[in-house]
C-alpha cells in the first residue's frame, strides 16, 4: 500500500437480525474517527483508511456477531 493513499476492505457480513461488527487492528479495537470510518448498508461492511500512513500496518480482524451466535 502507497502511504497517503487511500485503502478500502470490503466483506459481506449477513444475518438475522442484523450483525453488530467489530473491528481489530493488533488485536486491539479500533474506533471510527477522522482518519478510520466503517461502512455497513445492505450487507456490505467497508473499513475505508484516508491517507494511509506507516502506522496503519497490522492484522485487521472483523468480527460479526449478533443473538443467533
Amino acid at each position: 500500500m502507497l502511504c497517503n493513499a487511500n485503502a478500502a476492505l470490503e466483506f459481506v457480513i449477513t444475518g438475522t437480525p442484523t450483525p453488530k461488527v467489530y473491528v481489530c487492528r493488533d488485536d486491539q479495537p479500533l474506533s471510527q474517527n477522522d482518519h478510520i470510518h466503517f461502512l455497513f448498508e445492505k450487507g456490505k461492511f467497508s473499513l475505508v483508511i484516508n491517507s494511509v500512513v506507516h502506522e496503519d500496518a497490522g492484522t485487521y480482524k472483523i468480527t460479526a456477531e449478533n443473538k443467533a451466535g
